[in-house]
């Protein structure tokens, strides 16, 4: 997990260690200790970027922020927004939000559903990625600045 600001200077170190597996963005703690408002500050920003690329560099996994369920309203960001980040940045390793609020019964269903919407926005092209990350970038910009949070389908 990579929780406190102290780690992005020695991120590539991190990620060279044998016993590595994967490089986590704990985006919550990130945030504080960087000093940032908001932990939407820190998707705004590129350091996200950095730990993924350290990542990617040495064949290590990589995540950041909890996935909510696909659809899911009423969040300051639309779920779809972090999924298609989530492909963006390489990122195979994921865990889900508090918003998930899947039951025992139905979060095989739920998952799938994450899966499905993974893997559609993987078949999309670079373009369309890039676009929705400039929109993930507009969307924290504004909550960060305190503006509320555009409504579903608002661009």
């Amino acid at each position: 997990m990579v929780e406190h600001a102290d780690a992005l200077s020695v991120v590539e170190g991190l990620a060279g260690l044998d016993d590595v597996d994967a490089l986590y963005v704990g985006v919550n703690d990130l945030s504080r200790t960087l000093g940032l408002p908001r932990r939407f500050s820190l998707l705004a920003s590129r350091e996200v970027e950095l730990v993924a690329a350290a990542a990617h560099r040495h064949g290590r996994g990589f995540g950041f922020f909890g996935i909510a369920r696909v659809g899911e309203t009423g969040l300051p960001i639309p779920p779809d927004l972090i999924y298609a980040e989530q492909v963006r940045q390489g990122a195979n390793v994921f865990i889900l939000a508090r918003s998930f609020r899947a039951t025992p019964d139905g979060i095989g269903e739920e998952l799938d559903r994450a899966r499905v919407r993974l893997s559609a926005w993987r078949d999309r092209p670079p373009q369309a990625r890039e676009a929705a990350s400039l929109e993930l970038r507009r969307r924290c910009g504004l909550l960060v600045a305190g503006s509320p949070p555009p409504a579903a389908g608002d661009g």
